[in-house]
């Protein structure tokens, strides 16, 4: 059936990576607490032969990302993405942030606001990371306070896991 949810998980040094497409299209990623310490990024859930094509491209992506940045096949615009709204602020943020902050570059909530066209929202563009149902792929990892402070981060283990992506994308 077309509208099946099929998910597959990724065991990575920040916890385990629980990818979800439905009908296709990935439409959540959750990076949930993992069993001891990973030393090595692998898939947990069998045969990366029995996924479907779009879910491999997805699961090929997070392993990538883990394992070495610089060598990523494929660029997150290639993943399965769900369409945004256009006219959507958060879409625009969502987008804007995909396309113009790159692996291991920051960017004040402010800042993205202004490029995304609506200078002093400062405040929606929190809202907005903190509705990212797709984190790493859409990076709101990469925006920080004005001041350079972390800020804010919803996933699993909160500002820990942030830092520690931004610092993964640095040292790539």
């Amino acid at each position: 059936m077309d509208d099946e949810i099929e998910m597959a998980e990724v065991l990575v040094p920040i916890g385990k990576i629980r990818i979800q497409l439905s009908a296709g299209i990935l439409n959540k990623i959750k990076i949930l607490p993992a069993q001891g310490k990973c030393v090595k990024v692998a898939r947990l859930d069998g045969d990366f032969k029995q996924l479907s094509p779009p879910m491999q491209k997805c699961v090929e992506w997070m392993l990538a990302y883990f394992n070495n940045i610089k060598q990523m096949p494929l660029n997150a615009s290639e993943l399965p993405l769900p369409a945004f709204d256009e006219d959507s602020f958060t879409s625009k943020v969502y987008k804007t942030l995909t396309e113009e902050i790159g692996p291991g570059k920051t960017i004040s909530y402010g800042d993205l606001a202004s490029l995304a066209g609506r200078d002093r929202a400062a405040r929606a563009v929190g809202s907005a990371m903190k509705r990212n149902d797709l984190p790493i792929v859409i990076p709101c990892h990469r925006v920080v306070k004005n001041d350079g402070g972390l800020g804010n981060y919803s996933s699993y283990n909160g500002c820990i896991t942030k830092e520690w992506l931004i610092k993964h994308e640095q040292s790539c």
